[in-house]
């Protein structure tokens, strides 16, 4: 009973470190799935790069977030990411961080993502997400700001 009750303490505190992490740039609550009121333009960090596309991301898939096999693993949740002209899940899974200080930079890495050092200049890993603006449809890969 106490481990899992340890194990549910545990999934909780690794999301809420996740949530923690830089919200994408949307209006109304940073869902990445949120349509913008029309007129509205999210604010473009410097070397960001709009992607258009060809159609919203279907809806996350629900995920079945298995125990915490090891302490120093982290819940990494999945999302849809436009690559090769289409939508694809990547799953989500459990993944141990490759450092003190380390975050996940969901569109960092060609393969979809990995644990990098945050730069000292004090920027802040603005994940990758779906846009909606004036009727068109983009992919917005992440950018440190």
């Amino acid at each position: 009973m106490k481990q899992l009750i340890k194990s549910a303490l545990i999934v909780t505190a690794s999301s809420l470190i996740l949530a923690g992490c830089a919200e994408p740039p949307t209006k109304g609550g940073g869902d990445p799935y949120a349509k913008v009121e029309p007129g509205y333009v999210a604010p473009s960090a410097p070397g960001a790069v709009e992607e258009e596309v060809t159609s919203a991301p279907p809806a996350p898939r629900p995920e079945n977030v298995t125990i915490q096999a090891d302490t120093k693993l982290v819940w990494v949740a999945g999302q849809w990411r436009w690559e090769t002209g289409q939508w694809v899940w990547r799953a989500g899974k459990w993944d141990k961080p490759k450092g003190p200080g380390v975050i996940w930079a969901d569109d960092y890495l060609p393969t979809g993502g990995g644990w990098v050092t945050p730069p000292k200049d004090n920027k802040v890993w603005v994940h990758a997400h779906y846009l909606l603006r004036d009727g068109k449809h983009y992919w917005v890969h992440g950018v440190w700001q």
